[in-house]
């Protein structure tokens, strides 16, 4: 059994690589593109740069974001009974299938070239992706391009397509096939038709002519008295018979025209009644092409003159002419469009021209309008029924609508509509096939229909399933990137009986469910491909099965029984059980409901169901003459049903009408499948074709007839009369348009051939956001910064190094989240096990101010990452102080690292305590940097704590995630980060940073819960708790830092786990005594996206530190339960002066992994908050 992937040109960023184009160049290059969200879905809007560069490309980028129809189908073979739907004229059973003497191919070819125009695999390179120029074929059959045979046996002695070892003497000319592809080139250039359809007929009418019998009895009365009669008696009765011949006369012409004057006047009443529904009809045709026409001269009144354009152009750059010559382009099309004044005054009615007629460019517009024309009927009909409550109601409630709102003309919501339905019919106008892949491994191919394909939750992975009893799941990225038809499944599952149907569950990533033959429920873990669970209760047959998106936990079945049974993952049994009439075939939930629920049964109808009422049915549709095969939602109120009377119907759950039936497909007998996407609907047809329907329209927009496979025991092709295959089964792969959802990349191959391999297009969320006072967060900002990490790691992941990026929107965020996703700890892995980082650079020179400016605050926030990533043996403190020393020495800035005599001298017992348990000397490291323009002004003094390892010394703490206290001494590497962005950036400011350095470790030195220590400012200390010792060593700092008359004190520690309890990892806590210093510090964390939350420093948590201690005038830990990291920070307080300000950042929260919480720190540790600390320094008056 063949599977197909129908779709355009476009893929979505998967995790897998391009084997093929990873080998054809050693150092490919890539561009990040960004992409607004927009409410139309069929508008591009790009950033300004990605605009330009879509122009030099002549616009082939905005094509291919253009998503086409994403469908999946199976052919199946409906001669060896298939699984024929029950009521249907067919027999139940197994089904086979011939395997293919020519294959659907892996369009994955024309993908690649960003153009829709239609070219033959036949004489297409397998390198280039365009037509063969100067034909070579290898020794294993295949052929290639000259130039690009000869580019991939330098780089590679082995063939693109099979591996077969080659060399360049095992190449040669095949020009029969040059002859081919020239005259396909000769063929395919003059190739232009249009197809024109005339109707006549002829009316006949016929008269039946009948006449009265005669009466003959006064003729006999006559005839038998004439000889008695006189004169006068036969004037008599002349007289008297012409006074009857006149009376008789008169009635039968009264009688006669009184009847015709009835008609005449009903025909006049009928056709007074059709001219005012036509003059109404016309008024309205001319009040929307009015208000259309006004749109139209709205938008050329805003573009600028095409005199003006082309004056401008003069002295362009060729970048910029290309756009100009696009710009130009559009608006003689606008201009060509619209009516001239002397036109509209000779017609009398506002018209437009045809475009086609003059310009070249109209001829996509003449496409259209021909597709256009040949659903005119349909069209006319829609646009009708979207206007018809004007059409019944008038002026008068348009005039009462816009009384409503003011005076303001409403929008004309019913012309709205049906321009959306143009524009949706209208915006595909063709399918083709992406990839083909067997469901069977048998060469035979014997009984092998698929009877159901659906994409998991994240549409990343589908399941095929169907009478081979299995379950195979695909990679689709990987099976449409494939350059080789033989595609694995990830996972492979084996049911003890025949599949009829498979879901997936919305929520639980890797489950779903099946229903077969033997009536069985089953879950599968596709992770593992086992199974988790079995119901067992339909007495036959079960044809489908549905998981229900609202409540994961319930499912749904419908059986050969009659029953509808519900089931639910914490229950062994049925939960509920709904009789049926008939066979059930399908079983559908309201994808918005955890209580509606749709079958389709043997009966002919739909009926649609409350659970919380299953006495009766909420509505019953019916209108199909066969079997209802399946059911599915369009939306949460719309239907739509297949029947094997070769239609489907469509339905509103609060109407039991028919709102449209689609025809076209051919459906007599088997289940040919049934999927939509919310406007777009597509099924099968037994004469192996795909069909897809637009929901506004009756008729098909456009079809694919899928090839007939073969056996390879046959020999030649059967006729065309003989083939009994069909499509079995129809999956839409669910992506919203055109849209590039924010924070996702989608990656285009060979648009720029020239300069780029790759074009990462990420999604930027909506344009123009700014700071959420809500979120406290600047949107613009954060989207950017996410967009470029996933551009950039989009591009990686196929094996570019080399990658440009634009601004997007805002230079400085986008060299932020690029640098920070594209860095990672490697420390001492061996060379060849090293990963290569990416390059990155800017796009362009627009920007390159803003984007030094990021770039420089990213590797400051990644030389923190790597100092506390790295192992606690290699970052000792000695080590720390030397790495920080020779780094900053190299900027010029002041470094002078003190040892422990220098700490004795200084009388800092604190710091010095919590050092004891260690062989490793402590070292305190005083950083200076002199940038104001006074050197002597009073310096912003940084505090980090710099605790190399901590093992909680004698109170030790547990070995679980012990390995990541490495990184106690993130507030240290902060601090040094932070100073050596100052000194990179040139701040005009003084800063000072102190570090002190130790580890905390226990042994028979360390300092043991109850001793007593003495700070430098005198203050004595109970050591309770020798966990708790980041406080110890700050406080000796803290009394320090007084020393250099600061213009304001920030330690910054990871000081306690209470904090990462209180905040997780979204905010810094901050406990400060000046709320000026903290609106700016929370200011420059909105716009870095690197957030803070200030907590309290009440005195009741300083009363827990102070007056709750015998002995001492503090205690390092608080005798009350809860607040924590309110204490510490009260703790701390008591070592500033009270007339200095003073923050304390306590970072124990946000320096561990943030498990892709921010996507541009992917892995490891974090060093936030690194770049807050920047911002806030320069935007420091």
């Amino acid at each position: 059994m063949a599977l197909s992937s129908i779709r355009a040109n476009v893929l979505p960023h998967r995790n897998s690589h391009l084997r093929f184009l990873s080998s054809v160049s050693t150092m490919k290059k890539g561009l990040v593109l960004g992409v607004y969200e927009t409410e139309d879905e069929s508008n591009v809007v790009l950033t300004p740069t990605a605009t330009k560069y879509n122009a030099l490309l002549n616009g082939k980028l905005v094509k291919n974001i253009v998503l086409i129809i994403v469908v999946m189908s199976t052919p199946g073979d409906c001669n060896t009974g298939n699984d024929s739907c029950p009521g249907s004229s067919g027999g139940l059973g197994e089904g086979s299938s011939k395997f293919s003497k020519h294959q659907q191919p892996t369009n994955v070819l024309q993908r690649m070239t960003g153009i829709l125009e239609d070219k033959s695999n036949d004489y297409m390179c397998p390198i280039c992706f365009d037509l063969i120029d100067t034909a070579y074929i290898t020794r294993c059959g295949h052929t290639f391009c000259h130039n690009c045979i000869v580019k991939c046996l330098e780089i590679k002695d082995r063939c693109p397509k099979c591996s077969f070892t080659l060399s360049e003497q095992d190449i040669f000319p095949n020009f029969l096939l040059d002859e081919l592809v020239s005259k396909y080139k000769t063929r395919t250039k003059g190739l232009a038709q249009l197809s024109s359809y005339a109707e006549s007929g002829k009316y006949r009418t016929a008269s039946n002519d009948s006449s009265t019998p005669a009466s003959d009895g006064l003729r006999s009365i006559v005839a038998a008295e004439s000889a008695n009669l006189t004169l006068p008696d036969v004037n008599v009765m002349l007289e008297v018979l012409t006074q009857r011949k006149h009376l008789l006369e008169a009635e039968t012409c009264t009688a006669q025209n009184k009847l015709l004057h009835e008609f005449l006047k009903h025909l006049l009443q009928q056709k007074e009644e059709q001219k005012n529904q036509l003059q109404k009809e016309v008024a309205l045709i001319k009040k929307d092409m009015e208000e259309v026409e006004n749109i139209l001269k709205d938008v050329q009144s805003k573009c600028p003159r095409v005199e003006d354009v082309r004056k401008a152009s003069e002295n362009d750059t060729a970048q910029v002419s290309a756009i100009r010559r696009e710009m130009l382009g559009l608006l003689d099309i606008i201009d060509s469009n619209m009516v001239k004044p002397s036109d509209k005054a000779a017609g009398g009615v506002d018209t437009f021209t045809n475009p086609s007629a003059s310009q070249p460019s109209g001829s996509t517009l003449a496409i259209r309008r021909k597709r256009l024309h040949a659903h005119f009927d349909d069209f006319v009909q829609c646009y009708f029924d979207s206007r018809g409550k004007e059409l019944l109601l008038g002026q008068k409630s348009q005039s009462q609508s816009e009384a409503q709102h003011g005076g303001v003309h409403s929008t004309n919501s019913g012309l709205d509509i049906f321009r959306e339905n143009l524009v949706k019919f209208s915006r595909y106008n063709s399918l083709r096939p992406l990839a083909t892949l067997n469901y069977s491994s048998d060469l035979f191919n014997n009984s092998t229909i698929v009877s159901s394909i659906e994409f998991d939750k994240d549409n990343e992975f589908f399941a095929i399933a169907g009478v081979t009893k299995r379950i195979k799941v695909f990679d689709y990225g990987a099976v449409i990137r494939d350059t080789v038809d033989i595609h694995y499944p990830c996972v492979e599952m084996v049911s003890s009986s025949k599949i009829s149907c498979v879901s997936w569950n919305s929520f639980h990533k890797g489950m779903l469910a099946s229903s077969d033959y033997e009536g069985t429920v089953t879950v599968w873990d596709a992770s593992t491909g086992q199974r988790t669970k079995t119901f067992q209760e339909h007495e036959k047959r079960c044809w489908s099965v549905d998981f229900n998106d609202v409540d994961t936990r319930l499912i749904a079945s419908g059986s050969d029984d009659a029953r509808v049974k519900l089931w639910a993952l914490n229950t062994d049994y049925s939960v509920a059980s709904l009789e049926a009439k008939a066979n059930v075939c399908c079983v559908k939930f309201n994808p918005r409901s955890s209580c509606h629920l749709a079958f389709g049964s043997a009966d002919h109808c739909v009926h649609y169901y409350d659970l919380r009422n299953m006495k009766e049915a909420l509505c019953i549709f019916k209108g199909h003459r066969k079997a209802v095969s399946y059911v599915k939602f369009i939306n949460k109120e719309e239907i739509v049903s297949a029947s094997t009377d070769s239609q489907l119907k469509m339905w509103n759950i609060n109407n039991p009408l028919c709102l449209r039936s689609f025809v076209g497909h051919v459906n007599e007998k088997n289940f040919v499948g049934l999927a939509t996407d919310g406007d777009y609907v597509a099924c099968g047809s037994e004469n192996n074709a795909l069909y897809v329907y637009y929901k506004g329209l009756t008729k098909q927009l456009f079809s694919y007839k899928f090839d007939a496979v073969r056996s390879i025991l046959e020999l030649q092709d059967r006729r065309e009369e003989d083939l009994n295959e069909f499509v079995s089964a129809v999956c839409w792969r669910q992506i919203a348009g055109p849209k590039i959802p924010k924070g996702q990349a989608r990656v285009f191959w060979g648009l720029d051939e020239t300069n780029y391999n790759g074009i990462a297009v990420v999604g930027l969320g909506k344009q123009n956001l700014g700071i959420n006072k809500l979120e406290e967060i600047h949107e613009g900002k954060e989207n950017v910064r996410a967009a470029a990490a996933v551009g950039c790691r989009a591009l990686d992941e196929v094996e570019i190094k080399d990658i440009a990026l634009e601004t997007l929107g805002d230079a400085e965020a986008a060299a932020e989240g690029a640098s920070l996703a594209a860095w990672l700890y490697q420390g001492c892995k061996n060379e060849e096990k090293k990963k290569k980082l990416p390059k990155i650079s800017l796009y362009g020179d627009e920007g390159k101010a803003e984007w030094q400016v990021g770039t420089i605050k990213a590797q400051a926030q990644n030389w923190a990452r790597e100092l506390a990533d790295t192992p606690a043996n290699l970052m000792t403190p000695t080590i720390f102080s030397q790495r920080v020393s020779e780094t900053l020495t190299n900027l010029g800035v002041n470094v002078q690292v003190h040892d422990k005599d220098w700490a004795e001298q200084k009388k800092m017992g604190s710091f010095l305590s919590v050092s004891r348990g260690s062989s490793e000397p402590p070292k305190f490291v005083e950083i200076s940097y002199k940038g104001a323009e006074d050197p002597n002004a009073a310096p912003v003094t940084f505090v980090g704590k710099g605790v190399t390892f901590d093992a909680g010394g004698i109170s030790i703490k547990p070995s679980a995630e012990m390995d990541e206290m490495r990184a106690d001494m993130s507030g240290a590497a902060c601090v040094a980060a932070t100073l050596r962005a100052v000194a990179e950036l040139k701040l005009k400011k003084n800063v000072v940073g102190l570090i002190p350095l130790t580890e905390n470790l226990p042994s028979g030195h360390a300092t043991k819960p109850g001793d007593l220590v003495r700070a430098m400012n005198g203050k004595t200390i109970i050591v309770d708790n020798t966990d708790a010792e980041g406080r110890l060593i700050l406080a000796d700092a803290l009394c320090y830092a007084q020393e250099f008359n600061p213009r304001f004190i920030l330690d910054i520690a990871t000081l306690t786990g209470a904090m990462r309890v209180a905040l997780s990892n979204s905010a810094t806590g901050v406990f400060t005594n000046d709320g000026d210093l903290f609106d700016a510090l929370r200011d420059a964390g909105t716009v870095t996206g690197d957030r803070v939350w200030r907590l309290p420093l009440w005195q009741h948590f300083t009363d827990e530190v102070t007056k709750k201690v015998k002995g001492a005038d503090l205690n390092n830990i608080a005798k009350c339960k809860g607040g924590g990291s309110c204490t510490a920070a009260a703790f701390l307080r008591e070592f500033v002066a009270k007339d200095t300000p003073w923050m304390h950042l306590d970072i124990a929260g946000v320096m561990g992994p943030a498990h892709d919480e921010v996507p541009y720190v992917p892995s490891g540790m974090t060093g936030r908050p690194t770049r807050t600390l920047i911002q806030f320094l320069q935007t420091l008056s």
